[in-house]
């Protein structure tokens, strides 16, 4: 069978499960409806939210956030435009592509930036970028330490991947309830600008 008809069965059979379901039954759930699992996980991010070093935590944060957005997209005050301003960051985002990577990269990275400033999205994609860099440099500073300490401890080891491997088999749904049950103990998102 050639190779352009395996991706015809894959559509038809695409078209046959939603023709049968008609979008029924088929693992999503609604916005409201919460399990017994959700709401336990609630209760335990409201209590993690009122220990002192975890709200510290989560305030330093917000900190580093907020000062980034007001360096790079957010006016400084009593200038009405930010500290950096979008010209600043498209040309230190150019000269890093062109930096790690080549010249096609760098003015890859220039359109984009540029774009971003022409078409009106300026501030939501570099609030975006201010929030993707926290949380790649929180997760890799977190990812070494627990890499580290796995690397020599048989008893972390045996305790993270057992505990690990059980959040794998959750759905995508589920581990989306999971993680805004976390994030400020709710259903709102982590972020509320």
């Amino acid at each position: 069978m050639p190779r352009w008809a395996w991706v015809l069965v894959v559509i038809a059979v695409w078209i046959a499960v939603w023709w049968l379901t008609k979008g029924k039954d088929t693992l999503v759930m609604a916005g409201s409806d919460l399990t017994p699992l959700h709401t336990k996980m609630a209760e335990i991010a409201n209590g993690i939210g009122e220990n002192p070093a975890a709200r510290g935590l989560a305030d330093g944060i917000n900190v580093l956030v907020d000062w980034l957005r007001r360096l790079v997209s957010l006016p400084t005050p009593p200038s009405p435009a930010p500290t950096i301003g979008w010209l600043g960051v498209a040309a230190i985002a150019t000269w890093i592509g062109y930096a790690v990577a080549n010249w096609r990269i760098a003015l890859l990275v220039a359109i984009s930036m540029v774009s971003f400033g022409v078409f009106g999205f300026w501030q939501d994609s570099i609030d975006l970028l201010v929030v993707t860099a926290v949380s790649v440099v929180f997760a890799v500073v977190l990812g070494f330490g627990f890499g580290i300490w796995i690397g020599i401890s048989d008893r972390a080891s045996r305790y993270i991947n057992r505990n690990g491997r059980s959040g794998q088999s959750l759905t995508p749904e589920e581990q989306e309830k999971l993680i805004d049950a976390w994030a400020e103990g709710g259903d709102q998102g982590a972020l509320d600008y």
